[in-house]
């Protein structure tokens, strides 16, 4: 839609709110002095005057504001697009699942307040509520963005791509009969030739991911930094576009850390143990691995 046409219906919107205030203002004056002179019997003609009478003073009241808060409005809402556009995929998707728990919170707790009874103060302390724990609720979601995505990124992984040591000693005898099997590192994924090579056929051999490597991936791929954030997202791709080359065989694999955070140190000590071949574009890593002993291409 138009922004001027956005704008005119928030105008009119804003006008008739305004107007309902009025009204709800005069009921509330008119409950009051009821209930201080119960005897006072206001005629039907001039209860529609008092009623049309405040609704059409504050309308106008609206009418002089409308234009100024519907700029308002306007730009907070343009602020906001932009803001929501910024923010990455998991931190989105975080903020808003934790901001629907808490609205839904804010509901159960508001049904205990309407035992209270229905009155001005009960509205205002439920409408309160909402803002209150769906604002708190959002900020949550937003800070431990990356504790969520790494939970249930782990929970998919594991669910979907792992197996077993045990079974992947089994595949390896079979894979000993031919080419061993390739681990590939961050700094390979993140270059993606590898697609290319295997789409060639020239890569012999099953290919393993390490869970380490799709976290330090799906890391630099949620960092705050452009350059590194579009780097993960190539590595992640790379990943998409191996499993779907008919000819490649590509798995993850679980790997016991015992307590060491260094990915390359890890990856290492994978390929000691399983005789796998470690394919990097790291120098460093490279030169480690000769070291070693460690087969490397």
């Amino acid at each position: 839609m138009r922004p001027v046409f956005i704008k005119k219906m928030l105008r009119v919107l804003i006008i008739v709110l305004f107007a309902g205030i009025g009204i709800a203002v005069l009921a509330g004056i008119l409950e009051w002095v009821q209930m201080g002179d119960p005897d006072i019997v206001l005629p039907l003609f001039t209860l529609c005057m008092l009623y049309g009478g405040t609704g059409l003073l504050f309308a106008v009241i609206g009418l002089f504001f409308s234009s100024h808060l519907a700029d308002l409005i306007l730009n907070w809402g343009s602020g906001l697009v932009r803001h929501v556009e910024k923010l990455p995929f998991p931190q989105l998707m975080s903020g808003t699942l934790c901001m629907i728990l808490g609205l839904i919170v804010a509901a159960l707790v508001s049904n205990i307040v309407q035992f209270m009874g229905a009155s001005i103060f009960t509205t205002a302390f439920t409408a309160l509520l909402y803002v209150c724990f769906g604002a708190l609720a959002y900020t949550i979601g937003h800070i431990r963005s990356r504790d969520f995505h790494l939970y249930f990124s782990s929970f998919i992984h594991s669910r979907t791509y792992t197996f077993h040591k045990k079974t992947h000693r089994a595949s390896r005898k079979v894979a000993q009969r031919g080419a061993p099997d390739k681990l590939l590192d961050a700094s390979v994924l993140i270059d993606g030739r590898i697609a290319d090579l295997c789409r060639i056929g020239f890569i012999e051999g099953d290919l393993i991911i390490p869970d380490f490597i799709i976290e330090e991936l799906h890391h630099i791929a949620d960092s705050q930094e452009p350059s590194k954030r579009t780097r993960g997202q190539r590595g992640l791709d790379t990943i998409t576009s191996l499993q779907s080359l008919s000819g490649t065989r590509i798995r993850t694999m679980q790997e016991s850390s015992d307590n060491v955070s260094d990915p390359d140190v890890r990856l290492l000590r994978l390929s000691r143990d399983t005789g796998s071949v470690v394919i990097t574009c790291d120098t460093n890593l490279a030169k480690i691995a000769a070291v070693s002993s460690i087969p490397v291409l």
